[in-house]
């Protein structure tokens, strides 16, 4: 009786015992840093990180600060790295626009799910909470994910990013939580589209009818995001979706392609896909 007692006074304490932070890495040949928080208890959210075209995982986290918020947003994040092109540029093959550009054809969306199961397996990842996010060429790539790994996934971020010129190439879209944040003024990946990227509505769209959402926006009070002074950021909002998800479009007012963003932009973006 007592060795029953003490072995279920073992089992709740391991428990209930607080994870602490860690750093692992992950993905074999192509190796990732898996950070996770300190003293969190239970299951831990997942945030898989993607730099922009001819950046790196370091470079890009450190201008963002990703990693230093995992302790007070309480999530553990992925930060993975692109290939290496003839140029010296990492990449992500994440849409015929955006860039693979000498056609390696890697497979950046099986590699990125395959970070994500093994994440599964070191750590308690709370599975119905994994979300992709990245920046421009990794914005891309974040929508790349939700056409082909939507199960894996409860929503993706897409900074400055954008969706397949040619919609049908999304082979496997999911009911997922969307949020595109772009600046009014970026001409890398002009908002209104060019001839080389569909505009950002126009990706949007795609979406709205994908999840059969209330095609009337709601406009929100204008958020903070960036450095400057004051809400500059309009958000538009279409929910009532059939599947409970719901799709965001935060228009940064006077910003570019590579935001400077304040202090708490990343929780006000978690929150909203969470």
């Amino acid at each position: 009786m007592f060795r029953r007692l003490f072995s279920l006074l073992c089992l709740l304490l391991a428990s209930s015992s607080p994870l602490l932070a860690k750093r692992y890495t992950i993905g074999g040949e192509r190796p990732a840093s898996l950070l996770t928080p300190s003293n969190f208890r239970g299951k831990i959210p997942l945030l898989v990180f993607l730099h922009g075209y001819s950046s790196n995982a370091a470079q890009s986290d450190s201008f963002l600060g990703i990693s230093k918020q995992r302790d007070s947003l309480g999530f553990a994040i992925i930060l993975p790295n692109g290939s290496i092109d003839s140029q010296g540029d990492r990449f992500w093959n994440a849409t015929p626009e955006c860039c693979d550009f000498e056609d390696s054809g890697v497979d950046d969306a099986g590699y990125i799910a395959g970070l994500i199961r093994e994440a599964l397996t070191l750590v308690p990842i709370d599975s119905q909470r994994v979300y992709v996010m990245g920046h421009s060429n990794g914005g891309f790539m974040s929508y790349r994910m939700a056409c082909e790994y939507p199960e894996l996934l409860r929503g993706i971020i897409s900074i400055s990013g954008g969706f397949f010129k040619n919609p049908m190439l999304c082979k496997n879209p999911g009911p997922l939580n969307i949020l595109q944040i772009h600046g009014m003024t970026d001409t890398t990946v002009p908002p209104a589209g060019s001839k080389n990227f569909p505009s950002t509505q126009t990706g949007l769209d795609f979406w709205i009818k994908r999840g059969a959402c209330d095609t009337a926006e709601q406009k929100s009070a204008s958020i903070d995001l960036v450095t400057a002074k004051g809400p500059e950021t309009d958000s538009l909002v279409w929910n009532h979706c059939a599947e409970a998800t719901k799709i965001g479009y935060w228009k940064m007012n006077g910003t570019g392609h590579l935001p400077f963003f304040n202090a708490n932009w990343l929780r006000q973006a978690l929150d909203f896909v969470d």
